[in-house]
Order: structure tokens, then C-alpha cells, then sequence
């Protein structure tokens, strides 16, 4: 006796059923959103976003709201390769990077968020970029930095330690290594900038 090759219940969708009548990503789908259609991207949305996107000058920043790296930048898929949604906005906007070196910077910080509002970038260098990352306090220096062993108040008290007590007694009261202290004491790690 054959067995019957159940599909899924949704219109057009041949895949076969994983549970409550749909297949795999209709159910996956369902359990994120409530609904086994939501969260789909339909062919062409990303491109419609990001025509609107070279458009848009509003002050608002204007969110992706499609795939993401994980640093947080829009991703999308043109002539067959992901690319970063605000390098082609910036390229469209501004014309071609003045250099190969030449990044998409954010004037409003906020491209970790996702935004890829046309006015809001421009082609800067890798060092004016990074200078910017510290002007809008996006740069993962200190406690932001995700390797970070110490927080700012440590390093605060750790600095006041120093010519008082030996670097290897500072190192042992923090559970660090001496040479991390060395390189705080002479500004090559936690800068004072990146603490206050």
C-alpha cells in the first residue's frame, strides 16, 4: 500500500509537512511570528527599499529592515552577491569611493542600527571613519569591547595604583596579566579617551 505524500496546506507551497499542516519554514515562521506567512520577503521588496532608501534625505535615520550582517549592516543580494546595503546607497547617492580605501560612513552613527538613509552617508577614509565611531561613542573601545576583562571604574583605580604598588600586585588584585597593566600604564591599552 502506497503512502500518502502529505505537502503543505499553503497555497503554492509543494514542500512537505512538518507539523500543523505546514512545512518547515511556514511552521518556523508561524512559531516567530504568529502567523506562518509573516516574516517572508516577497521578490523585489529589498530593491523597492532601496530606491527609497537613495532617496531619502529626512533627518530620520531610515532602517533596513531586511537581512543583516552581524555587526548589524543591511545585506542584500544584487548581480548575484550579498553586498552592504550602505556602500550601494552611498555609491548611488555620492558617486563612485574617491579610493579603493574609501568607506560608507554614517553621519548619524547609526549604521550598526541598519540605517541606510541616503543623506545620512558619505565616502570617508578608514581613520575619519573610526574618529567618527568615537564621536558618536559607537566605538567598541573599553567595556563596550566585547574581549574587555576590566570595566572603566577598574581601569580608574588601577591608574591611581600605579607607582604605589607594584604592577604584578596590581595585576594579581584584578586577575589580569602584568603586561596588560604595563601597556595601561603607558596608554597603549584603555586609552584615556576611550573611558570618559
Amino acid at each position: 500500500m502506497a503512502t500518502l505524500k502529505h505537502t503543505c496546506s499553503i497555497d503554492g507551497c509543494n514542500k512537505s509537512v512538518l507539523a500543523r499542516g505546514w512545512c518547515r519554514s511556514h511552521y518556523r515562521r508561524w512559531g516567530a511570528h504568529g502567523d506562518p506567512l509573516a516574516g517572508r520577503t516577497f521578490v523585489g521588496e529589498p530593491e523597492q527599499f532601496l530606491k527609497e532608501a537613495v532617496s531619502h534625505s529626512g533627518d530620520r535615520c531610515l532602517i533596513w529592515p531586511f537581512a543583516r550582517n552581524s555587526a548589524g549592516y543591511g545585506n542584500i543580494m544584487l548581480n548575484g552577491r550579498f553586498q552592504t546595503v550602505s556602500r550601494v546607497v552611498c555609491e548611488r547617492v555620492n558617486g563612485s569611493p574617491p579610493s579603493d580605501d574609501h568607506e560608507a560612513a554614517h553621519l548619524c552613527g547609526k549604521g550598526h542600527d541598519g540605517c541606510v538613509s541616503g543623506g545620512h552617508l558619505c565616502w570617508k577614509l578608514p581613520t575619519e571613519n573610526q574618529a567618527d565611531k568615537y564621536e558618536h561613542g559607537t566605538a567598541l573601545v573599553g567595556s563596550k569591547n566585547g574581549n574587555a576583562k576590566l570595566s572603566e571604574k577598574e581601569v580608574s583605580e588601577i591608574r591611581s595604583l600605579m607607582g604605589r604598588i607594584s604592577q604584578q600586585k596590581i595585576a594579581e588584585k584584578f586577575g589580569v596579566s602584568s603586561s596588560l597593566i604595563s601597556r595601561i600604564n603607558v596608554g597603549k591599552a584603555w586609552r584615556v579617551h576611550a573611558i570618559q
